[in-house]
């Protein structure tokens, strides 16, 4: 039967929409392809924080500012051996060299 090109492409659009939901189910079982990626957050202490920050040098209200920065968020690729490349921090893509 010969379908007019429009119906062709809703045709298309509903395969790739299929394929689209197979994959995100795929990707949510773990059967996501290597490298794979995840958010990882990093957290540490105002404790610590004040100790660093004061064997920087900082004081007043740098090292008030400083000992507020309690988490971060790293957007991470994982290999399949296990290494690690991080790829954002906080939202910021890093620079690859």
């Amino acid at each position: 039967m010969n379908r007019s090109p429009h119906a062709q492409i809703e045709a298309i659009d509903q395969e790739i929409a299929a394929l689209t939901a197979r994959k995100a189910a795929l990707h949510a079982q773990g059967n996501a392809p290597w490298p794979r990626r995840v958010t990882l957050y990093a957290h540490c202490s105002e404790d610590t924080n004040w100790e660093k920050g004061e064997a920087l040098g900082l004081r007043g209200e740098a090292l008030s500012l400083f000992i507020h920065f309690e988490e971060i968020t790293l957007d991470v690729e994982v290999a399949e051996d296990g290494m690690v490349t991080i790829l954002a921090c906080d939202g910021r893509a890093l620079e690859r060299k």
